[in-house]
């Protein structure tokens, strides 16, 4: 069954539902929101390689969405020029692309990446992240703060979007890339953060109906 015709079932599993709340009595309907309505926080990160506590950020994106007004508030994107202690994982940069210099020239420190996260939470309510395999996206940020010995906000709950759709794909390997060819997203991931984020957000999007 394609993942389309899939999603026309949906009952309010996995873990949208748990986020925005879903009704499972009418199946026209993906998802019926609750009353509680909540700000969410969508992000990409590319970064100089994965691992949380040696490679370090190069590029955020982020997409900041309204439930109660159905509508996106902001988004925004940036460089972070990596710290003196980051490694630079060289395969990571064959495929993101991003040009190192370019960075040094145009990135904020990661410093200024992390006040410009904590006013983005504070600024706009944020308690709720969203983003596609959000485990490394938000272990990469955990890890900034934890080697600036800068406290990660305690209240957000993050969410990764890709759980929601191992019910619905037929595919084998849930990258990004795939589930957005499968699900027709206008726009298409490229591994740089903005184009990531926005596939991501239509994603959402088209889950919640």
């Amino acid at each position: 069954m394609e993942g389309l015709e899939k999603l026309k079932d949906y009952k309010g599993e996995g873990l949208l539902s748990d986020m925005i709340g879903a009704s499972t009595e009418k199946k026209e309907k993906a998802v019926t929101p609750t009353k509680k309505k909540r700000r969410l926080l969508f992000l990409d990160l590319e970064t100089t390689g994965l691992k949380m506590f040696k490679n370090g950020i190069l590029e955020f994106a982020y997409i900041i969405y309204d439930e109660d007004k159905q509508q996106i508030i902001t988004k925004g994107e940036t460089y972070v020029k990596p710290a003196s202690d980051v490694q630079i994982d060289y395969s990571a940069m064959k495929i993101n692309k991003i040009d190192l210099d370019e960075v040094e020239k145009k990135g904020i420190t990661e410093l200024e990446f992390i006040d410009k996260f904590l006013k983005l939470i504070k600024d706009y309510d944020i308690k709720y992240i969203v983003s596609w395999g959000g485990n490394f996206d938000v272990n990469m940020i955990r890890g900034t703060f934890i080697r600036n010995k800068i406290e990660y906000p305690k209240h957000l709950k993050s969410y990764d979007l890709k759980q929601d759709f191992y019910f619905y794909s037929d595919t084998d390997y849930y990258s990004l890339s795939n589930i957005t060819k499968e699900f027709k997203t206008k726009t298409q991931p490229t591994h740089r953060a903005l184009a990531d984020v926005e596939a991501t957000f239509e994603l959402y999007q088209i889950l919640k109906g």
